[in-house]
């Protein structure tokens, strides 16, 4: 069997991403929710998930860094090309 780099690479983000102790648990609920509706607003976002919108743009920029998402020109976000590749990666957290 090939390892597989890219997906083992998102892996340990996701890894990381949720062992972050102030915003790892939002930041994965965010992600969830991007990969189901494809983009969303930092508002939307709120609506969906009752967080604050400080905390949702703190996960947002968190989310950047680790290149799980991408920001939109309309100020939308939407789960990286890898992220979307490898979707049920995401399940397992």
């Amino acid at each position: 069997d090939i390892p597989n780099l890219a997906k083992e690479w998102l892996e340990v983000r996701l890894e990381g991403l949720k062992s972050e102790p102030t915003y790892g648990k939002s930041s994965i609920a965010i992600l969830k929710e991007l990969v189901k509706t494809g983009r969303m607003k930092p508002e939307e976002i709120e609506k969906r998930l009752n967080l604050s919108r400080g905390h949702i743009l703190n996960c947002l920029n968190l989310l950047e860094l680790y290149g799980l998402v991408e920001k939109d020109y309309d100020g939308s976000y939407k789960p990286s090309e890898l992220l979307r590749k490898y979707q049920e990666v995401l399940g397992r957290f």
